[in-house]
């Protein structure tokens, strides 16, 4: 798998407006509610408006492309809500 991403890339990381402007977190209180510094490592991470990097391959049905995969017994995957919220 090709990754490109800022880290990989000077043209991604001289046109993400994202990269260029991260802000400077720790000392505050409360963290901003636009999801800067969740990560104090990396303050981008899970900031709004900023590309999401897949880890690893989206994976969809055999032959098929924006169907959901099945479990390995061929029946529907539960929910990830269901999953999420029972427990």
């Amino acid at each position: 798998m090709d990754v490109h991403n800022s880290d990989t890339s000077p043209a991604i990381r001289s046109t993400c407006t994202w990269e260029q402007n991260a802000p400077i977190c720790g000392g505050e209180i409360y963290r901003p509610f636009d999801g800067t510094c969740n990560s104090p490592v990396e303050p981008n991470f899970g900031r709004a408006m900023t590309p999401l990097q897949r880890i690893n391959e989206a994976t969809y049905a055999p032959g098929s492309y924006g169907n959901p995969r099945m479990a390995d017994n061929g029946l529907d995957l539960p929910s990830a809500r269901l999953i999420s919220t029972s427990g």
